[in-house]
């Protein structure tokens, strides 16, 4: 399990002084993360840093200062860390109008796979982060449980392809090789991350702070 810790949010006059800086740095660190899919659906696949600086900017924003409400915000956000084997992603219905995005998100919620990630010969339907999340809704926490087999598929090049198959649109996109590059690079920090907490052999939770990054992550 991950965990971020309250720390990992800087206090609000020192977010203020390196604001412009880190919202350059995330705003790289997302470019290769972001993909359309068909005419209606955005994907931002995330990682620590993407989640650590939504959580950073809301708290800013809405001028939250007191521990719990910051602890609020990690609740809220937490669901979107990635893990050892799992990817997770933004799901945002951009276009399309009300009736589309009503049938997008219920056949989301329901868990039909409407999205999926084949990688080498394993494809990996999305499971919804918060299944309490039902109505129609023009954004959605998504996970996609690849395995750690995923690590040497994409390292050794094997095809790779974001899928979407709703009644609404279908088609079957290849990878982009930033995006690989990326997905690649989380799941080998958290699998490393998982790697050296059982070595030490302590109860495996893995704490985000803000020095703590992916690889090509923004140097935080």
């Amino acid at each position: 399990m991950t965990i971020i810790a309250t720390r990992a949010i800087l206090d609000a006059p020192t977010y203020a002084r390196v604001r412009d800086e880190r919202l350059r740095e995330l705003i790289e660190h997302k470019a290769p993360r972001r993909v359309e899919l068909g005419s209606y659906i955005g994907l931002l696949f995330e990682s620590d840093a993407t989640v650590i600086g939504q959580i950073q900017e809301v708290v800013h924003v809405e001028n939250k200062r007191h521990p719990a409400q910051i602890r609020s915000e990690i609740d809220e956000y937490a669901c979107l860390l990635p893990g050892p084997g799992l990817l997770t992603a933004t799901l945002m219905v951009h276009a399309g109008g009300p009736a589309i995005g009503a049938t997008l998100s219920s056949e989301v919620h329901a868990n039909f796979g409407v999205v999926s990630l084949e990688i080498g010969e394993r494809s990996s339907p999305c499971h919804v982060l918060r299944p309490d999340d039902a109505g129609p809704a023009a954004v959605h926490y998504i996970g996609f449980a690849v395995g750690r087999s995923a690590i040497e598929a994409l390292r050794d090049g094997l095809p790779a392809f974001l899928c979407l198959r709703s009644s609404v649109e279908s088609l079957r996109s290849p990878l982009a090789a930033p995006l690989r590059a990326a997905l690649l690079a989380t799941l080998v920090h958290h699998d490393r991350a998982s790697t050296n907490i059982r070595a030490r052999s302590i109860p495996q939770t893995n704490t985000v702070t803000s020095t703590q990054k992916d690889t090509q992550c923004p140097t935080w």
